[in-house]
């Protein structure tokens, strides 16, 4: 490898790693604008806000989740979404979420948690499982 081949394989990771992952568990606010970021590692009521470099999380109020297309929380999923961000009344089993690709609502006994695809998998909720490409959820986020 020449040396122009790893300056700008250098430069290009650098430029990645300062931008937001979906998959990111909100442990630094190192590289982000301020601004709310979801945490898929907590469940969907979670997020976290980066001010001035300080990373401070938070929750949303009741059974809604923190939606980062609309950056709030949010009690149900928007209008002509496929997907569940609460599991009263639902059979149980595994769902698409209603805001992000990447992760999937468990629901027992009337209880929600959250699962997590693999980087960079996304749930489909056609076959119930993670994959490359999913023929229920096509981006990260619904936009």
């Amino acid at each position: 490898m020449n040396t122009l081949t790893f300056v700008v394989l250098a430069l290009a990771s650098v430029a990645v790693s300062a931008q937001w992952n979906p998959h990111h568990c909100g442990s630094s606010c190192d590289g982000l604008p301020d601004g709310q970021y979801p945490t898929v590692c907590k469940g969907c009521p979670h997020y976290y806000e980066c001010r001035n470099g300080i990373l401070t999380f938070k929750k949303c109020r009741g059974n809604s989740c923190y939606n980062p297309v609309l950056n709030r929380c949010q009690q149900y999923c928007p209008s002509g979404r496929h997907g569940i961000s609460k599991c009263i009344g639902m059979p149980d089993g595994d769902y698409q979420h209603c805001n992000l690709c990447s992760i999937y609502t468990e629901c027992k006994k009337g209880h929600i948690d959250v699962g997590i695809c693999p980087f960079p998998l996304n749930w489909d909720d056609n076959v119930k499982k993670c994959v490359r490409y999913s023929s229920t959820c096509s981006r990260w986020f619904y936009q």
